[in-house]
């Protein structure tokens, strides 16, 4: 019995952590900022603690998830809306390669 209830609840945090991505807006994983990476980390590692942990109540997990799926969405419309915010979240681009060659100076 307690395999069944196994499955359910990791059946149960994929959806959840599918329902989450989708709602923050999917990018390929080489357009991430940081601020998305950490995110995706931590809410990996909020689904994986309640299959770890038995005595873990998932609703727990699923109210951190919502918490940081809130906050990457409010980070990324300030960051639309501010510059400030903008840097912050992306960081300044430097520039590597120039009329196709490698700039060696930075």
């Amino acid at each position: 019995m307690e395999y069944v209830i196994a499955f359910f609840k990791a059946l149960g945090m994929f959806l959840v952590g599918l329902t989450a991505f989708r709602i923050m807006g999917s990018q390929a994983v080489g357009r991430l900022t940081d601020f998305d990476l950490v995110i995706v980390i931590a809410i990996g590692a909020l689904i994986a603690k309640p299959l770890a942990d038995p005595e873990l109540n998932p609703l727990i997990s699923i109210v951190a998830i919502s918490a940081l799926v809130i906050a990457q969405i409010v980070i990324s419309w300030l960051s639309l809306k501010s510059i400030f915010f903008e840097r912050i979240v992306t960081g300044k681009t430097i520039k590597v390669i120039e009329n196709g060659a490698i700039i060696m100076k930075v």
